[in-house]
């Protein structure tokens, strides 16, 4: 009868268990460090708003500032054109009332029978 010997098996190298605790906390770590990319994210997001809306408030008000400086050349225009228009009318109107009264004179009869 053979003698069959027995195989040792080779000793099991000791895995160092990690404490569940130090798993636990990193676990939540990279958790935690998602979370903040994500805030960190929606905030430079919110920030780049702002920035836009604030450009565009501000190309609002110079375009209406623009607008109104026209409106106000418009209206300085258009009071100066009816100004000279009145002056015009008010001249025409003394050189017709000066020849009214002239004809007025002149139609009562000749000079020797005034």
């Amino acid at each position: 009868k053979k003698v069959v010997k027995k195989v040792k098996a080779a000793p099991k190298k000791v895995v160092a268990k990690k404490d569940v605790n130090e798993v636990k906390a990193a676990a939540l770590e990279k958790k935690r460090t998602a979370i903040a990319k994500k805030v960190a994210a929606a905030t430079m997001r919110a920030a780049a708003r702002e920035k836009r809306t604030a450009l565009a408030k501000r190309k609002a008000a110079v375009r209406a500032a623009a607008q109104k400086k026209k409106a106000a050349a418009k209206a300085t225009a258009a009071k100066k054109k009816a100004r000279e228009q009145a002056a015009k009318t008010g001249v025409q109107a003394r050189k017709n009332a000066v020849k009214a009264k002239k004809a007025k004179i002149a139609s009562s009869g000749p000079v020797s029978a005034r």
